[in-house]
């Protein structure tokens, strides 16, 4: 995005989050970020993981809502629409709110797009990678909320910064039901740090995916402790 476009209202506002947190993930682990529409249901298809990447971003007093269809269409779709990978994972960053809502009132301190940019990677502070049938587990165990805007209603799974911990101390205690052999879910624990569109930025990550997978996500935020930060070219 233009970092010079102004941010006319909270929907402008919202759609610069959540493209931030898009081009940041490409940035950090690599990828092809999608268009949307023309049948992606993903953000990112991601080869080297062989999984497709839905990405959110939310202040930390605030829930992380996933639409109940999104979250059946990756189920169902795993291998069609999902760009034919094996994995569906949600990379889910939190950063700190000063407000009770922080994607709208953001505005104030805000008005473009590289203010934004710079306001986003200066409050960010955590950051989950989690399999999609953790988050259908959750949303089995825990149920859905109704959520209504623009007139219109729907499910929706509404994730909190708790619910994360909680997978993150141990999956088993939602897949037991949903008929997963516990270690089916590793846990890989990092830091990150980097610098994106000329800002530093540093804070912890948490990856729950399959075992098999581990592997391929541990090297990927091994590499970003090891590789020098040019403030030059990030």
């Amino acid at each position: 995005m233009d970092p010079k476009k102004v941010l006319a209202n909270p929907n402008a506002h919202l759609a610069g989050i959540g493209q931030f947190y898009v081009e940041l993930t490409a940035h950090l682990f690599g990828g092809k970020i999608l268009p949307r529409g023309n049948g992606h249901i993903a953000d990112i298809d991601h080869p080297g993981w062989n999984a497709s990447l839905e990405v959110k971003g939310a202040g930390n007093t605030n829930g992380v809502k996933i639409f109940d269809i999104q979250l059946q269409n990756y189920l169902e779709d795993l291998g069609g629409l999902c760009q034919q990978r094996e994995y569906c994972l949600y990379v889910i960053y939190r950063y700190i709110s000063r407000n009770a809502q922080p994607e709208e009132r953001i505005t104030k301190c805000a008005p473009t797009v590289g203010a934004l940019y710079a306001e986003l990677a200066g409050r960010t502070n955590t950051l989950h990678i989690v399999d999609v049938r953790l988050l259908e587990a959750l949303r089995r165990r825990n149920g859905s909320s109704t959520d209504r805007r623009d007139g219109k209603q729907a499910n929706v799974l509404t994730v909190w910064a708790w619910m994360l911990n909680e997978i993150s101390a141990d999956p088993s205690l939602i897949t037991r039901t949903a008929g997963f052999r516990r270690g089916h879910f590793h846990i890989e624990r990092g830091s990150i740090a980097t610098a994106f569109r000329r800002h530093r930025m540093e804070f912890p990550v948490t990856a729950i995916v399959p075992r098999e997978l581990a592997p391929r996500v541990a090297r990927s935020i091994k590499a970003l402790r090891q590789v020098p930060i040019d403030f030059a070219t990030s």
